[in-house]
């Protein structure tokens, strides 16, 4: 008996060696990426390919700050999702810049979110979005890895 499963990508994952690969929302890396089928999903990286509850676990993090950040047409879209050992989740955004007409590319950090208030956290990082976007401010890094407070460098140096 012949069984076909079909799978939805939601995301590219980038493994080891730089390959990369689609991932569904369950978390199963499956197939490799052609640009012949290309669409425009975020990439994660750093985390472990046979790590499935790592893979579920920056999944639901990519799929809540989606939800947030790119909400009420805000602009912003999300690239990638990076787990750093030593730094936890960084988020890789672009947001427009109203006043000056362009793109600002930015990091957001997360941190481990052990014990943390995620949609908190994200829901100040929109409203600085929506701040820095508002006044053409380029934000060169977003620390959000608390759950009191924002802080944000901008791209010229403050």
């Amino acid at each position: 008996m012949l069984q076909i499963t079909f799978r939805q990508p939601v995301a590219l994952f980038k493994d080891e060696q730089g390959g990369l690969e689609y991932l569904d929302s369950s978390g199963r890396v499956f197939g490799d990426f052609t640009l012949s089928a290309h669409q425009d999903f975020p990439t994660l990286s750093g985390i472990p390919p046979r790590d499935e509850r790592a893979l579920v676990r920056a999944l639901h993090v990519l799929r809540v700050s989606g939800g947030i950040l790119t909400a009420a047409r805000s602009g912003v879209v999300i690239s990638g999702l990076r787990w750093e050992a030593d730094q936890g989740y960084r988020l890789l955004v672009t947001y427009p810049l109203l006043s000056d007409p362009g793109i600002a590319r930015g990091v957001i950090d997360l941190g481990s979110l052990e014990g943390g208030d995620l949609p908190n956290r994200l829901e100040k990082v929109r409203q600085v979005l929506s701040y820095l976007s508002r006044r053409g401010i380029e934000a060169h890094q977003i620390w959000a890895d608390a759950d009191k407070k924002v802080v944000v460098r901008t791209s010229r140096g403050s």
